[in-house]
């Protein structure tokens, strides 16, 4: 991706944290999100979780070997006005901008189901879990 548009995706993305209100990752405001029991609903589609999700200190393991950051996913905007609508939308901030990606902070065990979604949206180029560091 060009410098550039990153540039602006970053700025339009901070200028979007700064003017949000309401709601969290944990607790989220949007009419379009809800959580029942283990299932993330968004946009009116269910996002079940894997019967293999635990907890292993910071990670999230789906299984004995795919392991994970838990609360957080990496994203890539296709369209940063897009994506900013999105993200306020669906109450879904940005954490940060890496060189991996925007990292947005979703409830832990979630994160999977929020990366499905995510890549379902028009604004998102890519949605990825976030590795573990070694």
């Amino acid at each position: 991706m060009p410098r550039q548009p990153m540039k602006q995706t970053a700025a339009a993305l901070s200028l979007l944290l700064l003017v949000s209100c309401g709601g969290s990752a944990s607790h989220p405001a949007s009419s379009f999100v809800s959580y029942q029991g283990t299932t993330l609903v968004v946009r009116s589609v269910r996002y079940e979780r894997s019967p293999e999700n635990t907890l292993r200190g910071s990670a999230v393991c789906e299984g004995a070997s795919t392991c994970y950051l838990g609360g957080e996913i990496l994203v890539r905007a296709r369209n940063s006005d897009d994506f900013a609508r999105m993200s306020a939308e669906l109450d879904l901030p940005v954490a940060s901008n890496g060189p991996d990606g925007l990292k947005m902070p979703v409830p832990r065990q979630y994160e999977r189901q929020w990366m499905q979604a995510l890549l379902k949206e028009p604004a998102v180029l890519t949605a990825e879990l976030a590795p573990v560091a070694r």
